[in-house]
């Protein structure tokens, strides 16, 4: 009955009134890249690619975390977890599902640099939202083509400087003691610009041993060398110098206090400390009339201390660096003009691993466990596109790819080598085709093949077969790359600048699915299952109904289960739902806006997910309400803008996000909860 309620909301909200994409805002159609690799109208993307503006950004949250705004997208589960150690759950159409910290199986790229390593991990944190001008998520069979654990690809692009000296300052403060300042400062003269972003964040949090402090300061510069060449480097530093992890509750602990932190975690002081450095340069070069080459290199470091309910820590030391070319060149095959590229990409990640015993949250005594660990992915990729005529297009490429794990165990006192090494090799193809029917209809249908290995992390640890409540450190070989099927209908529609909607249809199916074998203490051990199937419709609408009132809502559908023959603590698993996905969510919003005014009402639904792959635990749907309001002001020549929002509107008790087949599964998120922000704009000079 609430489901249908839901959807019914929904509906309504969408029936009645605001557009919230840039799109309808302005009659220039917004210029994408994620699907193609080069810069194209959204409207002649041949894939499902969404696009989040910096005006939404503004009205989602205080531009901390990328849930708050990605959680607006058909095909995206995006749940901030209220656990800063661990970043937010994001998942598109069931990948990334599993993932207990950071985002696994869908591609991070900031600004044109990989912010996921080669084994597939990474962080959403560490986008540089204060100056985010957009985010672009990529999803189905096109972004196989963006390497290994591609599911999705989620982007993010700074802004470019206007012409002149530009100084913004912003500051944020509300609920559970949140507080965010920020300072931009940006500066083009001629043909080159600089951008620099400080922001300053902390947070008690809504649950016990849930606060945070993090800095992240991004600074990039950009020349452009005549009209052939541009330049970009971009420099990053990302400092959380302690976020506590209040960790999983059980059923039992959730019905007696959603507030309260997990077994352990208080008395062992359960927390992670972690900083980040990167540097990362772009090239693009137009060779002559009709060819261009791109080039990127980039090189980091991430250091990672974490101490655990089980009264131990571990310590990761990462470095990292990347290389790319990419050559571009335009040509025709008679009357057919025809786009191709052909990109080379080489990144490797070295790890040093280590753990030890711990009391009261200090390290204790020798250290446990002492590793290098290595990761290391090449990989060549081809992009064809041709337009057959004014109404067809076909587009299509393939991917060839290699990772190499390993790791090199210098801790034998246990009398056990820990060392392995597995290797991974796959081609990837795609191939679609779009149609448009007249000037303001398409459609376009692509299917796709990938594949996905386990992270570093996921090959860490191997169950204990003679202990159900243990887990061993020592790197599991036997963890093979789990490859997908996917398949992708989309029809897409506008009529003029007042309305635009979309509707896909989906189909995955996987083999040799990595899924969560063990989970206890903040570890994991992971194992293959023989597959899953996932299907299912995404729909989305915006619209302009008169000239102060808009109007959005995304929907989707989906079945997720297991296939197979194969057994969890002997209970056959074929048939049975995938954790972490939900059936239906859905998001709606309507808009008014009056001049420098803005004033929004949100409704979000998420339904039933299941916290195991036996389905015994649950977390039930929820829909929730949110409203914000948003004014200009000019001071002078200083514009001053007041921004303020509620979330969970209604006040309801809701799990968020879960960990999933953990004995403490359920991570409760806050109530009714509240923020303000000013932004001081003052004018070029």
């Amino acid at each position: 009955m609430g489901t249908r309620l839901t959807l019914h909301a929904m509906l309504l909200a969408g029936s009645v009134a605001p557009a919230v994409h840039a799109q309808l805002a302005s009659a220039a159609e917004p210029i994408v890249v994620s699907a193609s690799r080069r810069p194209e109208p959204l409207w002649d993307t041949p894939a499902a690619l969404s696009l989040i503006s910096s005006d939404q950004m503004d009205g989602a949250g205080v531009r901390v975390q990328a849930a708050e705004a990605l959680q607006r997208l058909p095909g995206m589960l995006a749940v901030d977890r209220g656990n800063y150690a661990q970043d937010p759950q994001l998942a598109v159409r069931g990948f990334g599902a599993r993932a207990a910290f950071g985002v696994r199986g869908i591609k991070l790229i900031s600004d044109g640099i990989p912010a996921s390593i080669p084994d597939g991990q990474g962080q959403a944190s560490s986008f540089a939202l204060g100056s985010a001008e957009r985010i672009e998520v990529l999803r189905g069979p096109m972004a196989v083509l963006y390497g290994n654990a591609s599911g999705a690809v989620i982007q993010s692009f700074s802004r470019i400087p206007e012409p002149g000296l530009h100084f913004q300052a912003d500051a944020y403060a509300g609920a559970l003691g949140l507080r965010r300042n920020g300072v931009q400062t940006a500066f083009k003269q001629g043909e080159s610009d600089v951008l620099v972003d400080f922001s300053d964040f902390s947070i008690d949090g809504y649950r016990l041993n849930s606060a945070a402090a993090r800095q992240q300061l991004q600074a990039s510069y950009r020349y452009q060398w005549a009209e052939a060449t541009q330049l970009r480097l971009v420099a990053q530093r990302w400092d959380q110098p302690f976020a506590q992890d209040p960790a999983g509750l059980n059923s039992d602990q959730l019905r007696l206090d959603p507030r309260q932190a997990g077994t352990n975690t208080l008395e062992r002081r359960v927390r992670k400390e972690t900083a980040q450095d990167q540097l990362g340069l772009a090239i693009d070069h137009q060779l002559f009339d009709r060819w261009d080459l791109s080039l990127y290199g980039f090189a980091g470091s991430r250091d990672n201390l974490q101490y655990l309910a089980s009264n131990s820590w571990i310590g990761l030391d990462r470095a990292y660096q990347g290389l790319g070319l990419r050559l571009s060149n335009r040509f025709a095959m008679g009357p057919v003009p025809v786009q191709s590229s052909l990109t080379f990409e080489h990144e490797r990640s070295n790890e040093r691993r280590q753990a030890g015993s711990a009391l009261l949250g200090e390290k204790l005594g020798d250290i446990t466990r002492d590793e290098d660990q290595r990761a290391v992915s090449a990989q060549v990729v081809w992009i064809v596109q041709a337009d057959l005529s004014e109404n067809y297009r076909i587009y299509g490429g393939v991917r060839n790819g290699s990772i190499r794990l390993s790791a090199k165990d210098y801790f034998l006192n246990d009398r056990q080598d820990g060392s392995g090494e597995v290797r991974y090799q796959q081609t990837s193809p795609v191939l679609g085709i779009q149609h448009w029917l007249g000037r303001n209809q398409q459609i376009f249908l692509s299917t796709g093949k990938g594949f996905e290995t386990p992270t570093l992390a996921e090959v860490s640890y191997v169950a204990d077969p003679l202990n159900p409540s243990r887990i061993l450190p020592r790197f599991n070989t036997q963890i093979a790359a789990s490859s997908n099927r996917q398949w992708e209908l989309g029809w897409r529609g506008r009529s003029e600048n007042r309305h635009r909607w979309e509707l896909i249809s989906f189909h995955v199916r996987s083999a040799n699915e990595i899924v969560v074998d063990r989970s206890l203490a903040g570890q994991n051990s992971f194992r293959n299952a023989p597959g899953t199937e996932r299907y299912g419709l995404e729909f989305s609408w915006t619209a302009r109904w008169q000239e102060n009132w808009q109007s959005y809502i995304s929907l989707t559908r989906m079945k997720a289960h297991y296939q197979g023959d194969w057994t969890v603590a002997g209970q056959p698993m074929d048939g049975r739902w995938m954790p972490a996905t939900a059936d239906l969510a859905g998001f709606a919003e309507l808009r008014y806006q009056d001049g420098p005014r803005v004033a929004a009402i949100e409704l979000r639904h998420l339904g039933r997910r299941f916290a195991n792959d036996l389905n015994t635990l649950s977390a039930p749907a929820f829909h929730t309400w949110a409203i914000r309001w948003q004014q200009s002001f000019m001071l002078g020549n200083n514009q001053l803008t007041a921004i303020a929002r509620i979330d969970n509107l209604l006040d309801q008790r809701y799990v968020g996000s879960l960990i999933v087949n953990n004995s403490s599964p359920f991570e409760p998120s806050p109530g009714r909860t509240a923020w303000v922000g000013l932004r001081l704009r003052l004018p070029a000079s």
